[in-house]
């Protein structure tokens, strides 16, 4: 129940920054790019996320969590990339027709490597992340937006 309330508060903040988010031309269209290329790479997505979400897994117990601070070390950068390309997607319009191509990639290629990783509990925040990642070019209004609302509670 706790992932389906965590899934709803996500979906709401995407909705929202669309919502008060630019809806000129190029920026529906760098988030339809985005969608469609998360499509097509769904089927080896589907594949690789088991396998691998298991074995990074097993991977943080046995190192007793010292691996998620090399994958949070990973996370990071393409975050900062992520929510920096948005800011200026965001402030300086005539900066979009460049962005769309490096934008998309990376928040396609962060989507993928938040899929693989292993949520270890935190649930939220993994589904967070994916938002990010799913809704760029709004993710910075997603990032500012769950600053702003009530985290759901953990069990």
């Amino acid at each position: 129940m706790q992932l389906r309330r965590s899934n709803e508060i996500v979906n709401h903040l995407v909705k929202e920054a669309q919502r008060i988010g630019p809806r000129d031309p190029l920026t529906l269209g760098a988030y339809l790019i985005n969608g469609g290329l998360r499509l097509i790479l769904l089927p080896i997505n589907l594949v690789l996320v088991p396998p691998c979400t298991f074995i990074l897994g097993i991977g943080v117990m046995i190192t007793f969590s010292a691996l998620l601070l090399l994958l949070s070390a990973i996370w990071f950068p393409l975050l900062g990339i992520i929510l920096g390309s948005s800011w200026l997607w965001l402030r300086a319009p005539i900066s979009r027709p460049v962005l769309i191509l490096p934008g998309v990639i990376v928040a396609v290629v962060s989507d993928v490597y938040v899929s693989l990783v292993p949520d270890m509990g935190e649930k939220y925040q993994k589904l967070l992340k994916l938002g990010i990642c799913d809704s760029w070019p709004y993710s910075l209004i997603v990032f500012q937006l769950n600053l702003k609302e009530v985290q759901p509670e953990t069990e």
